[in-house]
């Protein structure tokens, strides 16, 4: 064999005499060995750098081969003599003494700078070098020795250790290791990330990546050679111009530190790391930019194999041309000739430059070769390697008129034999490019005579460049006659003689009609080859081979014979899911009045649909199969990835074959139907001719099959099983898994569809459940949603498939049917987003859905621009009547979204995106261009906007906001040139770049906030949900909003507690604590002042602390784009509040103050009293000293002493010489005159029943009732005659009446009793007015539907009972109050304090022990009265922290508790009077919490909270007490009233609790003389007061509770501030805040009642009616109110301040209530029982329970 291009050691130059090798070329050539890229031709295109031509016109010179030029390199290091072959032109191989050395011989490079008669003297000689070992022997041996086998075996495992190195090696340097081998995805590459702020080696292997698939061809040479200049000159740039480009050139060429890669080796690098999905993608990418893809590796390392790469192709598809039609296939099993190039030897010709001028007419730079940037650079990895391109032929083509695949060999085809093995197998035809010199080695002849023997046809392209016409035709005559019958197998090519190169475009005809010519078999697609010669490529390995497989058998499972398996094999999405779709949107219909009773019939059937498709499922093998096949492998990312892409190519490649024919049918049809119109045939005719036309369209549609339809199904599987629990147990479990599924495939970079285009749905329940799984594989993400509308086929998904790398589908037909998303992941450092939601769509006005109307590309719109942040409107083309269609589109759906969301601003923007438009150099011209498309933008707006009778929008900029210079885009071209050889433009990928970029960063700058996943699942539900309705503008309700105003209240109710709870504290502790301190009662009145100052200053500056609080919540909320809208009405709010809470506290001061000037006067008495006591006990125990007494002789001595003393003071207080009956009384005389004579008539009968009533509620019966004598039953209202009601109803009624005020009355009085407080006359004017504000309330019916009137003996029947009750219930609170209050109770606590006083002074203790005593008594008794005032804004901030979201959250409870009890009576309470029900609800709940007892430690909450603020309070105390001590120390005082003063300055200081000298007189009046065992004193004793004062709470129960202040009322009124309730079914509003309408938020209920729950019922048949509010809004009805009616549908007229959305379905709850007690409502209110619709009987509790969970 030929050998060539032997390398020299890099070692030292050996002094010994070289050898000679000769090579025996009667041998066969065996197997090379491989060895690495770097030692072998380091020219970039194909080995030609050192002297491959340019293609120039024949009178310019040529640049001729010198071999100084070419780079040699070592084999391994060694220090044995170099051997180097030199073969001169026709001689023998003979020794060179002077080769200059790759590594250390810098004059190598300068061989081009040599005159022109030195380059035609070293052309003479030729340098190769060879990679095979072959049967070599020196001049003495014909066989190879045994010992020169060994060597050979190690030669060849060194090369390829050296091989695996250089491999290692170049990865590290690119940054690539960590991906090697097979580890880099698609989402890496997707991945938005910050440009490197200077660029490195390791950086540019991901940049080429990035740009390849942004199908920038530029990126394989001219930006990479850009960036390594970039990079060899530090960052800076371009270098300057000043420095001379020949010495640059030496300069840089000397520099061995300078960074030199060649593309080829950087591709190779990239294919080794790819995963199998990105390889695809890759090969895909080149193929659009018409670059040259990898097709066989050379092996590295261990794996010395060459790697046949089948696996990337599969991603191409071709256009398959037959003599009667054309489909696409898959590249690989596309019928086509296969062209091989290679070259033998290194002749001067490049053969990537022959290709480039065969493949096109027009040059593009396919193969890479020594002319493009970067082609000198020496290959390391990639010598051996085999590329693949295709030449596609047009109608226009006249030769090579079949699908033609050229391959190229990097390298000498010599070397390279295993390479040449595989091409000669493959190969029609093999270009071989060879010097004339080379015809006459027999190593050729034999290579020829082997590729002949393969049945391969041969084109000889000579070079002769150094030879005459007739030295050529010489050698050829002896060549032709060499190869004997192979002559017609083997064509000759001329490329070049005596000097001259023939013209580019001979070679290139003659070239075409040579290869043409010899290629006389079919064409056979590239598979059958590989199959038919046996060789094994990459999808042999494991993975590939077992998914491939799998994929195989789920698709043997299809129907063979039926092309259209959509029925078969997809079945839920045929008639059941169109049928559920239709009836859907029917039911959603409000223009389409339905009775709930219709409805109902239609939801039972769309649930019987779900039913059928549960039992088709249970039989449909297919997909059950498919998924238990792909289940298993979601947690292997490369098993999962490859299954899927092999199905996907499989399913296409189904589709790509099925399609043509059902098209042609379709065309033929459409045919037939423009006939019949010219030919004006009969009507009947044209009728059937539509209908084939139709069903032809269907067919075409249906025989699309892909893997997104099973993807589809998947989703209709999980939304059956859902609703319908009650299947097989396996394929539930199936179901359950199928959203993680979906959620990963989203993940491993898989489009995900939310909208079915074929039924135009959204799967919603399907989508939120695939995204909340996306939640759990990722986190709760923020998202940046992309979306991009535009005519069918204008280029969208092209453009975001281009833009981020995107696996969208494209075509040139309808490809994206719905809604497709992508997650594109984001890591820029500025970015408030986590990841791109990018969404494709299916084109507008689609020829093939002309049948149906318009409304749905509306509704499309609609919901793809209302789901983008940014949204980009794509337009073909400019000024056309395309443009102004989809403009048309566009504009009237932002104006809708605009109309629904008045208030809301969220920064959404708009890209206007014109494609195809030419490139124009003027600036000018683009202006002009832009000024003109804001015109016809502002035209649509208007139009839109008169559509909408909306007479103040004029211009598209008051719709969104808009900027005309960075908002429109004009693109040239995708492709550069004709198809379909045209590559991929890079102006449109510079293009595409951009608008990414300003999209990224200029249009996202405006935001701060983006939604997350949890948010985006809320807007795509309120969206589709509000398209569904007829009226979008009124029907859409962004829940976003809603969460975002509740987030914002929760946050604002937390917040100003906190004020509030200060300001609560500040009245008990700090206010307190200083009026306690004064001196005397006069100075009271000037400290108020104070206070109120004090108080004002801390409340302002606390204001701003919440301000500063709130918007830092606001800054970092995710919905705070939405949120800011309230800022300045929340702000105001705590301005409101703040003085509301000082006007409060003012009144709360005053309040203290007088009960501390009561309590001053008092305390002045009573410390005169207890000093009195002191004295006689203290004098009785000085009596008694001496003496021993036992401990109950002395207890009954002073027990005496106690009793004579104590008998002196009353047990009753001064205010109560007037007894509570009396004084009620007098007050019902006063208030009540015309009702006197009945409370007397009644009184001796209701004293009686009174006596041991522990409740008002039900105290009075129908019997009680007379209806002559008590109501007046109305016979007419308004004119509209209606039945009189039976009297036993209206009897039974007023008792409804009755126990309403009952019930109020119950809550106040049981709060009372709860309560630390005497009777006051201001509670009885209270029950008072609650009696007569609900008689007038029922009498002007506002809020019922009762027919009848309460007369004034009905008002004082129930002043009666009440007063009858109340004289019982405040006598005996009362009597409480005094047995703890009055002169003798106050006097008896002394009664502890006085008795240690009497057992210190008896047993002879210090004065030091006797004031320690009265110290430790005054402070415990401080320290619990202190603790008592402070519990109840603990028990408040406890029982408040339960309800995060305020009535809200208490109104769910409290349904929820009622649907658990099974209670009707409390729900009739609930349904008459919500607000007192949960009023009771609140005292149970905060009894429960507080007094229910912890199984673990056996205390209650009550006692905690206690326990921590005694804690609190004794800990400052001793404090206190150290710092008393200390003060007197310091200040050399011998008091103990210094050392009170210090004390109690100390602790109002501290806040801890208020504390005045007054109480603590007795401890005054003791002589302390040293301060340090008094201190010590106190100090031991602490543990045991704390002790103490925690015992007096831990038995606290709710039933002994006594409250200083009751905290139910407050709790009551900040949880249930909005009062309102609806107007027609008396549901609460829902909304917490008393001022949310002043704030924009209008009423709302949690869910609305069927009004029959109020008692409302049809007056022809006394039926309760079902119909509720949220269906009652759309529909023909009217509403009839005091001073008030009019159509439910224009409610908002009289009652602007509510907000009822329209929906059938959104009252589950109440539907189940009426369904489960329909027997129990029909008792209550005495009428005939409803009509249920049929849907509600399905209702289950748990779906009425779970239905409160909707925001």
């Amino acid at each position: 064999m030929y050998t060539s291009d032997v390398p020299t050691s890099s070692s030292h130059s050996s002094k010994d005499e070289s050898k000679i090798l000769k090579v025996d070329f009667s041998v066969q050539p065996k197997l090379p060995c491989q060895v690495p890229d770097s030692l072998g031709d380091k020219s970039d295109s194909e080995d030609e750098w050192s002297d491959a031509y340019e293609s120039k016109p024949e009178n310019e010179n040529v640049d001729l081969m010198n071999t100084s030029d070419v780079p040699t390199a070592s084999l391994h290091s060694s220090k044995e003599e170099s051997k180097i072959l030199i073969l001169d032109s026709g001689d023998e191989p003979k020794l060179s003494s002077k080769v200059p050395n790759s590594t250390d011989d810098k004059s190598a490079p300068f061989g081009k700078l040599s005159n022109k008669k030195e380059t035609e003297e070293t052309t003479t000689e030729t340098v190769e070098t060879t990679f095979e070992t072959v049967e070599t022997t020196f001049e003495t041996e014909e066989k190879t020795s045994e010992n020169d086998s060994l060597s050979e075996t190690i030669e060849v495992l060194q090369l390829a250790d050296s091989a695996s190195n250089t491999l290692k090696n170049f990865m590290q340097q690119f940054g690539l290791e960590c991906y090697f081998p097979q580890s880099l995805k698609l989402m890496d590459v997707m991945k938005v990330k910050d440009p490197p702020e200077c660029v490195k080696q390791k950086d540019i292997a991901l940049i080429f990546i990035k740009n390849l698939v942004m199908i920038n061809y530029n990126c394989r040479d001219q930006m990479l050679l850009d960036l390594i200049e970039k990079i060899n000159n530090g960052g800076g740039g371009e270098m300057g111009v000043t420095s001379s480009a020949w010495k640059t050139f030496l300069d840089d060429y000397e520099d061995e530190n300078n960074l030199e890669v060649n593309p080829l080796d950087l591709l190779v690098a990239v294919f080794k790391c790819c995963n199998p999905m990105l390889q695809q993608v890759i090969s895909n990418k080149l193929f659009m930019c018409k670059l040259a893809i990898p097709f066989i590796f050379p092996g590295f390392g261990n794996n010395i194999t060459e790697e046949i790469s089948l696996w990337p192709l599969r991603s191409i598809t071709l256009e398959n041309r037959t003599k009667t039609s054309s489909a696409e296939k898959m590249s690989v099993d596309c019928l086509c000739d296969v062209v091989s190039f290679v070259r033998f030897g290194r002749p001067s010709s490049s053969k990537s430059k022959i290709m480039n001028e065969i493949l096109v007419d027009q040059y593009h730079n396919t193969f890479f070769n020594k002319d493009c940037p970067l082609g000198t650079s020496a290959r390391k990895i990639s010598e051996g390697l085999v590329e693949a391109a295709w030449f596609l032929p047009s109608s226009k083509s006249m030769v090579l008129q079949n699908t033609t695949m050229f391959l190229n060999l990097r390298g000498d085809g010599l070397v390279h034999e295993k390479q040449l093995n595989i091409l000669s197998k493959l190969s029609n035809v093999m270009v071989v490019i060879i010097d004339v010199d080379k015809l006459e080695e027999k190593i050729l002849k034999t290579t020829i005579k082997h590729l002949h023997f393969a049945n391969v046809c041969i084109v000889l392209a000579i070079d002769c460049y150094q030879h005459t016409k007739a030295i050529l035709r010489e050698k050829l005559e002896l060549f032709t006659a060499s190869i004997g019958n192979n002559q017609q197998q083997t064509d000759i090519c001329i490329l070049s003689v005596n000097g001259k190169m023939r013209g580019i475009s001979q070679i290139r005809s003659e070239m075409r009609k040579i290869i043409t010519g010899l290629i006389k078999t079919p064409a056979i697609p590239l598979s059958q080859r590989l199959l038919e010669q046996s060789l094994k490529t990459d999808e042999d390995t494991d993975i590939l081979k077992v998914s491939r497989n799998a994929a195989v058998n789920i698709l043997n499972s299809f129907p063979q014979k039926n092309s259209s398996p959509k029925d078969q094999i997809v079945p839920l999405q045929g008639k059941t899911w169109y049928s559920w779709s239709n009836k859907l949107k029917a039911v959603n219909k409000t223009s389409q009045y339905k009775t709930l009773q219709e409805e109902g019939k239609i939801r039972n059937q769309m649930v019987e649909e779900r039913k059928k498709q549960v039992k088709i499922c249970e039989e449909n093998l297919v997909v059950t199969s498919f998924l238990n096949t792909l289940l298993p492998l979601v947690n292997s990312d490369n098993e999962c990835l490859s299954f899927i892409l092999w199905l996907k190519l499989f399913l296409d490649e189904r589709s790509r074959t099925n399609v043509p024919k059902y098209l042609s049918h379709f065309q033929l049809q459409w045919k037939k139907l423009k006939e019949a119109r010219d030919n004006k045939v009969n009507d009947d005719t044209l009728t059937q001719l539509k209908v084939n036309l139709e069903k032809s369209e269907y067919q075409l549609a249906e025989a699309s099959f892909g893997f997104e339809h099973l993807c589809r199904e998947m989703g209709q599987i999980y939304e059956a099983f859902q609703e319908c629990k009650s299947a097989k147990n396996n394929l539930i479990c199936l179901a359950k898994g199928l959203p993680k599924l979906a959620a990963k495939m989203m993940l491993l970079g898989q489009p995900f569809g939310i909208m079915d285009g074929d039924v135009a749905n959204v799967p919603l329940t399907w989508v939120k459940a695939v995204f909340n799984q996306l939640k759990e594989l990722v986190g709760e993400k923020r998202l940046l949603a992309l979306s991009v509308l535009g005519i069918q086929s204008s280029g969208k998904s092209t453009l975001l498939n281009t833009m981020f790398g995107l696996q969208f589908a494209v075509s040139a037909g309808r490809c994206t049917r719905g809604v497709f998303m992508q997650l594109v992941p984001v890591e820029l450092k500025a970015s408030k987003f986590d990841f791109v939601l990018v969404i494709d769509t299916e084109g507008l006005r689609a020829p093939e859905l002309a049948h149906q109307k318009h409304s749905q590309d509306n509704e499309l719109a609609t919901f793809v621009i209302g789901l983008g942040d940014v949204t980009i409107v794509n337009i073909k083309g400019e000024n056309t009547a395309e443009m102004k269609d989809v403009l048309q589109i566009a504009v009237h759906a932002f104006l809708r979204l605009k109309l629904a969301n008045d208030k809301l601003n969220l920064k959404q923007s708009c890209v206007f995106v014109h494609q195809n438009v030419p490139a124009s150099d003027a600036n000018d011209k683009m202006v002009q261009a832009r000024q003109k498309f804001v015109e016809v933008l502002d035209e649509m707006t208007k139009e839109a906007a008169d559509q909408e009778n909306i007479a103040d929008i004029q211009s598209f900029n008051q719709v969104i906001d808009f900027h005309s210079e960075s908002n429109v885009w004009y693109f040239s071209d995708l492709w550069r040139g004709d198809p379909p050889m045209a590559p991929a433009n890079p102006g449109y990928s510079k293009s595409v770049n951009t608008v990414k970029e300003a999209i990224m960063t200029e249009l996202t700058s405006s935001r701060e906030t983006y939604l997350t996943i949890t948010d985006t699942i809320s807007r795509i539900e309120d969206l589709w949900n509000g398209i569904l309705k007829d009226d979008f503008v009124f029907s859409f309700r962004n829940s976003l909003e809603l969460k975002a105003y509740n987030r914002m209240e929760q946050e604002c109710q937390k917040i100003t507690w906190k004020l509030e709870k200060f300001v609560l504290e500040f009245l008990q502790s700090d206010a307190k604590g200083r009026l306690l301190n004064c001196e005397k009662i006069e100075e009271l009145e000037s400290i108020v002042p104070v206070l109120l100052s004090k108080l004002s200053n801390e409340i302002q500056e606390r204001v701003q602390v919440i301000c500063t609080e709130l918007d830092s919540f606001i800054e970092k909320n995710t919905l705070k784009d939405v949120m800011i809208q309230w800022t300045q009405n929340k702000r105001n709010r705590f301005i409101i509040m703040a003085e509301t809470l000082l006007m409060k506290a003012k009144t709360e001061i005053n309040n203290t103050k007088e009960e501390v000037r009561i309590k001053k006067l008092q305390m002045s008495e009573k410390t005169k009293h207890e000093i009195q006591i002191n004295n006689k006990a203290r004098e009785l125990a000085l009596g008694m000293k001496g003496q021993r007494p036992s401990a109950n002789e002395l207890e009954q001595t002073f027990n005496i002493l106690w009793n004579t003393w104590l008998n002196r003071f009353e047990s009753k207080d001064i205010r109560d010489c007037i007894p509570i009956k009396d004084q009620i009384e007098s007050m019902i005389c006063e208030k009540f005159q015309s009702d006197a004579s009945f409370l007397r008539k009644n009184k001796r009968l209701l004293d009686k029943f009174y006596g041991n009533k522990s409740f008002l509620e039900c105290s009075i019966t129908d019997w009680d009732i007379s209806c002559k004598e008590h109501l007046s039953i109305r016979r007419n209202l308004f004119g509209i005659g209606f039945k009189e009601e039976t009297t036993d109803n209206c009897r039974h009624q007023a008792v409804d009446v009755a126990n309403k005020i009952f019930r109020k009355i119950d809550i106040l009085l049981k709060e009372l009793k709860t309560q630390d407080i005497r009777f006051d006359s201001s509670y009885v004017t209270e029950i008072f007015n609650i009696i007569t504000a609900e008689i007038v309330d029922h009498n002007e019916h506002t809020n019922n539907d009762y027919k009848f009137n309460l007369l004034p003996p009905f008002r004082a029947l129930i002043i009666s009972h009440v007063v009858c009750y109340i004289v019982v219930f405040f006598t005996e609170m009362n009597e409480k109050y005094n047995r703890q209050h009055s002169p003798k109770a106050q006097m008896q606590e002394y009664k502890g304090t006085a008795w240690v006083l009497f057992q210190n002074t008896v047993n002879s203790r210090s004065e030091d022990a006797i004031a320690a005593g009265f110290f430790q008594e005054a402070i415990i008794k401080i320290v619990e009265e202190h603790v008592r005032d402070m519990l109840p804004i603990d028990a408040q901030e406890s029982v408040q922290i339960l309800y995060a979201q305020g009535k809200h959250s208490l109104i769910k409870e409290i349904l929820i508790n009622l649907a658990n009890s099974d209670d009707f009576t409390k729900y009739k309470s609930f349904i008459l009077d919500p607000r007192s029900y949960a009023t009771n609800w609140i005292i149970g709940i905060m009894n429960n919490t507080l007094f229910k007892k912890d199984p673990v430690h056996g205390s209650t909450h009550y006692s905690e909270l206690a326990k921590t603020r005694i804690k609190k309070i004794f800990s400052q105390t001793k404090t206190n007490i150290q710092s008393a001590t200390n003060y007197c120390k310091n200040a050399n005082t011998i008091g103990i009233s210094d050392w009170i003063d210090s004390f109690v300055k100390n602790n109002n200081e501290s806040e801890t609790m208020p504390l005045s000298n007054d109480s603590l007189v007795h401890v005054k009046n003791g002589k302390v003389t040293k301060f340090e065992d008094f201190e010590s004193m106190l100090i031991d004793k602490l543990v045991e007061m704390e002790n103490k004062v925690c015992k007096q709470f831990e038995f606290t129960t709710s039933a002994s509770i006594q409250w200083k202040k009751s905290p139910v009322f407050e709790i009551m009124n900040t949880l249930w501030s909005c009062p309102e309730i609806c107007m027609f079914c008396k549901e609460p509003c829902k909304n917490t805040n008393k001022d949310h309408v002043q704030e924009g938020r209008p009423h709302r209920c949690l869910q609305h009642r069927p009004i029959g729950i109020g008692g409302f019922k049809w007056l022809s048949s006394k039926k309760l009616q079902v119909d509720f509010c949220n269906h009652l809004v759309p529909s023909p009805y009217s509403y009839i109110m005091p001073g008030k009616s009019g159509p439910y549908k224009q409610y908002k007229k009289h009652f602007p301040d509510w907000d009822i959305p329209s929906n059938d379905d959104t009252s589950k709850y109440w539907m189940w209530v009426m369904c489960k007690y329909q027997n129990e409502l029909v008792k209550m209110y005495n009428t005939q029982p409803p009509d249920i619709p049929d849907n509600w009987k399905s209702i289950t509790k748990q779906i009425a329970i779970d239905s409160l969970n909707s925001p």
